[in-house]
This record gives C-alpha cells, sequence and structure tokens, in this order.
C-alpha cells in the first residue's frame, strides 16, 4: 500500500532497451485501474506509477493485467469488471 492506494496482480516485463515495466491493478477508493512504472536498474528504483488510460475508466473488479509481446507490439489481457456475488 501507499497511502490510500493498494498494489493488486499484475506482471513485469523486459521492454527492448533491458528496463523494466511493472503493470499491475491499483486499488483506490473501491475501484480498480492499471498503472505503469518503469525501473532503469533491475527493479532497485521505479518511476511513479502512470496511469493507463486506454484499460479504460477505473471500475470495480477491472484487475488481472497481463502484457505481452507479438506481432511487433503490446498486448494486455484485462479482468473485464463485474461484480462478484458471494
Amino acid at each position: 500500500p501507499e497511502g490510500a492506494r493498494w498494489a493488486y496482480s499484475g506482471c513485469v516485463v523486459e521492454d527492448a532497451s533491458g528496463g523494466h515495466e511493472a503493470i499491475y491493478t491499483e486499488h483506490a477508493s473501491g475501484l480498480e485501474h492499471q498503472v505503469r512504472r518503469s525501473s532503469a536498474d533491475a527493479g532497485r528504483t521505479w518511476s511513479a506509477p502512470v496511469a493507463l488510460a486506454r484499460a479504460g475508466p477505473p471500475a470495480r473488479n477491472r484487475r488481472d493485467p497481463f502484457v505481452f509481446e507479438r506481432g511487433g507490439g503490446w498486448w494486455m489481457l484485462l479482468a473485464e469488471p463485474c461484480d462478484w456475488a458471494g
């Protein structure tokens, strides 16, 4: 946790320059959204979180980003929002 924000599941990928990108779900005020942080020193330090607006607006239960490279681009699978019952 960082104050009122909590980090949920996500993944880390290595970019073409050897740096690392962490993409994960951030939970705040009852909603989740995806953020990205970068590290150029093998994960010893990380940039501030940047919201991934293209993943959609904050929503309940939008989480579990899985990022992978395919066909020269980066793709993300993401669980769509829903209200869990039970």
